[in-house]
């Protein structure tokens, strides 16, 4: 947050809450005041309308007089003659304003009514205005009736010319049209509604749609109040709209409430007015705020602008430009501050100065430390101090290193040499044992590989032999079962010498008996002919068999030798896999014991060669040390030290400097 912003925030902010409160209690204040005023306002407009209708009382009185007094009236009215008494008296009501008059006989009956001439005869002799009038007295006041609801109404007894009472004469005027509110509203620049009791008879009160809201009920808790005799005064919803309003109960003649007369304002205005006076305190307030804005822009500009340049000195003091100065004219604080921003870049310059001359490697130099608290100084001066006692120390270790590097570097080369031949000879050594290794690797393979193939013929044998016992036995059951079969053919044979003699015993028995015995003959010579086929057949196989016998026990007699020979040959196997087996471990051990061997002189030979390795490498890091000590000593004689420069002996080549 910037310095500006920070003077101007906070005077903004005051002037801000300052304006709104001022403006919050204004308005505060003038909503009371509107309040009040609209209350006075809605109090006078309500008396003006009371005056306006007792006017129009007062006027009714003396239309009933006037036309009570009238000659016409009397003489037309006293001989019953409607027309012509209709006549007069529309003429004296266009006279006098008075909207209607009605006209009853001595007994209280209608003879005439001006706004409705076709309806009479009836008895309104109860009313308490026409029993008034026909006691010779008059009356006034506000009457509910039938064919009008509600009338400011007065009544006269009519006397004829002999002083007796003829009639009398009602008149008024109507609260059940629009006429009389409209006429009302300007006269009291209010809102006018006209109650029968709790309902809107009549008004000037416009609902949503257009209509008058005439029939609506007033709000309960009003009308209950009114109509019980008090008047209520305050702020009323009238369909959504709130207004100030005054209702007053309206009296009959004889003291009764028979509805209510009501004179409102809606609060629009006293809302608008507000609105007028918000705007106008919000447009002030925006002016004044304004007005302090300027103010507060001009004075952060005179507090700023110092510090601005300051600020830019500052800056180019930050990117490493001691080449700037603070002109500030100001007389205030600012230019103590510039004062004392100046008196820092001029001793930045010095400081600077000073590490320039360090870096081009004089450090003769003095720092001058211009109070107990000036640390910077100080410690420059402590590191000027440091660095002469440490590069002096530098040198002449330097020196020393340089001197102890090459006489290491000369050992290291003859160390290197020697282990570079010893390595030579154990690789020499190595490759030898290798090539023995794998000789002997390879013996121990293939006296391997012949112990494996004396194996797989050792087995070939032994399945041989196993096979060749099989077969001897097969030869021998062959043999056993021709011998069986060769039984089968002799039981065979003797079965068909038996059929042989019963068929010549059948052919006897046939030829005995002669004729019948054709067919059996037939079928014993058939018998016998099949017989001596058997027979036949029999000794054929029994040829045969005992030739396969013959050739079976051969067989068995050839299988016997070649089942002893294989078992001599498996015999002989068994001992020679037995020798190669002795063989090819021998040889293992000899390639293992071998193996063992190479793997030592490969050990020592990579330690040979890492020994030989390293002596090189130290050598190289030796002739290295040398020479990064030389370049050291080099470098440390490019400063100007106060003990005096050092040569590579160790002595000051300069003498001191302060």
């Amino acid at each position: 947050m910037s310095i500006k912003f920070k003077i101007l925030l906070p005077m903004i902010l005051f002037t801000v809450l300052a304006a709104a409160g001022i403006l919050v209690a204004v308005i505060v204040q003038f909503s009371s005041y509107v309040d009040d005023t609209m209350s006075t306002a809605i109090r006078a407009s309500s008396e003006v309308a009371e005056s306006y209708m007792n006017e129009r009382k007062n006027a009714s009185v003396l239309g009933a007089y006037m036309m009570a007094g009238d000659d016409a009236i009397r003489d037309e009215l006293k001989a019953g003659n409607r027309d012509a008494l209709l006549g007069r008296a529309s003429e004296l009501l266009t006279l006098s304003g008075i909207e209607y008059a009605i006209f009853t006989d001595s007994n209280g009956v209608v003879v005439l009514r001006t706004h409705e001439p076709d309806k009479y005869g009836d008895d309104i002799s109860s009313r308490f205005t026409i029993k008034t009038a026909l006691s010779g007295k008059s009356a006034a006041g506000y009457e509910k009736g039938t064919a009008i609801p509600l009338a400011i109404i007065a009544t006269a007894p009519i006397y004829g010319s002999d002083g007796a009472l003829i009639g009398t004469v009602y008149s008024g005027y109507r609260l059940d049209n629009s006429k009389f509110v409209d006429a009302l509203k300007p006269v009291t620049d209010s809102e006018v509604t006209m109650f029968l009791g709790d309902t809107r008879l009549s008004t000037t009160v416009i609902k949503d749609d257009g209509t008058r809201a005439v029939g609506t009920k007033a709000d309960e808790a009003v009308s209950e109040q009114v109509l019980s005799g008090k008047p209520f005064e305050g702020v009323v919803s009238i369909f959504d709209r709130d207004a100030v309003a005054r209702y007053s109960p309206i009296r009959s003649a004889d003291g009764a409430v028979v509805g209510m007369l009501f004179v409102g304002k809606y609060t629009q205005e006293k809302t608008d007015t507000l609105r007028s006076f918000v705007i106008f305190g919000l447009i002030s307030t925006l002016i004044v705020l304004l007005a302090v804005v300027v103010i507060a822009i001009a004075l952060a500009r005179r507090i700023v602008s110092p510090i601005n340049s300051v600020v830019r000195a500052a800056g180019k003091m930050a990117k490493g430009d001691v080449d700037v100065s603070i002109d500030v004219r100001a007389k205030d604080e600012t230019r103590l501050l510039a004062d004392a921003f100046n008196d820092m870049i001029e001793n930045t310059r010095l400081q600077t100065g000073a590490i320039e001359s360090m870096a081009r490697g004089d450090l003769t130099l003095d720092i001058a430390v211009r109070g107990d608290r000036d640390v910077m100084n100080r410690a420059f001066k402590t590191m000027l101090e440091l660095n002469n006692e440490v590069l002096g120390q530098i040198a002449s270790s330097a020196v020393q290193v340089s001197d102890g590097s090459s006489q290491v570097a000369q050992s290291a080369q003859s160390l290197a040499h020697g282990s570079a031949e010893q390595a030579a000879a154990v690789e020499e050594l190595f490759n030898s044992i290798t090539e023995i290794s794998e000789k002997t690797k390879q013996n121990a393979r293939q006296a391997e590989k012949s112990f494996g193939l004396n194996v797989d013929i050792l087995n070939s044998a032994k399945a041989g032999s196993v096979q060749m016992e099989q077969m001897t036995q097969a030869v021998r059951e062959i043999n056993e079962a021709s011998q069986n079969i060769s039984k089968v053919i002799g039981v065979i044979d003797n079965i068909a010498f038996q059929t042989n003699i019963l068929a010549l015993n059948a052919a006897v028995e046939a030829a005995r008996a002669g004729q019948h015995g054709k067919g059996f003959a037939v079928v014993a010579e058939e018998v016998r002919s099949l017989a001596s086929k058997s027979a036949e057949a029999a000794k054929n196989t029994s040829g045969l068999i005992a030739s396969s016998m013959e050739k079976a026990a051969l067989g068995v007699s050839i299988a016997s030798s070649t089942a002893e020979s294989l078992t001599a040959i498996v015999k002989g196997i068994d001992e020679g896999s037995a020798i190669a087996k002795e063989i090819a471990e021998l040889s293992e051990g000899q390639a293992m014991a071998i193996e063992q061997v190479r793997a030592g002189i490969e050990q020592v030979s990579s330690i040979v060669q890492q020994n030989s390795a390293t002596s090189e490498e130290t050598a190289a890091a030796s002739e290295q040390m040398s020479a990064q000590a030389e370049m050291l000593s080099s470098l440390v004689a490019r400063f100007r030290l106060k003990g005096g420069d050092l040569d590579k002996g160790g002595r000051s080549a300069l003498p001191p400097r302060y």
